[in-house]
């Protein structure tokens, strides 16, 4: 797509933009950040569903991890938050602000489900519709 100047966006940019949506930022701050349109930011995510299978394998890996990592994160939140100990020793602001950050996180990553979800199945869908049955040739008839 190209810019108000004219100018189009680059594969590498792109990629970025919709790496920043993948890991769970909300679309409009995604495209507040890189200057973009909210719709381009879809419009590129749908341009997106080819990926080779080669490539999709090392992608769910990474996706994988980083998924186990935010979920070690917030499961490291709420153990500290259930030390009373713990609490009693941190400010009131402080505690807030751990709330906050783990509620967020629970809900990017219940988000970023739903994604992965919705581009597997996409994914799916898309190989399902390019198969094409070709019809068996057989070689020329002989009469008899």
């Amino acid at each position: 797509m190209a810019r108000a100047n004219g100018q189009t966006y680059t594969e590498e940019f792109k990629a970025q933009v919709l790496a920043d949506w993948l890991t769970g930022q909300s679309e409009r701050s995604v495209a507040k950040k890189h200057g973009v349109s909210r719709q381009s930011l879809r419009n590129w995510a749908g341009q997106q569903r080819v990926v080779l299978p080669e490539k999709q394998a090392s992608i769910d890996e990474l996706q994988e991890r980083i998924q186990r990592r935010l979920y070690k994160l917030v499961e490291d939140v709420a153990d500290a938050a259930s030390d009373p100990t713990y609490l009693r020793s941190q400010p009131a602001a402080d505690l807030s602000v751990m709330v906050g950050v783990a509620a967020d996180k629970a809900e990017r990553l219940a988000i970023l489900r739903v994604r992965l979800a919705d581009h597997a199945a996409a994914l799916e869908a898309e190989q399902r519709e390019t198969t094409i049955d070709v019809p068996r040739i057989s070689g020329p008839r002989e009469d008899s």
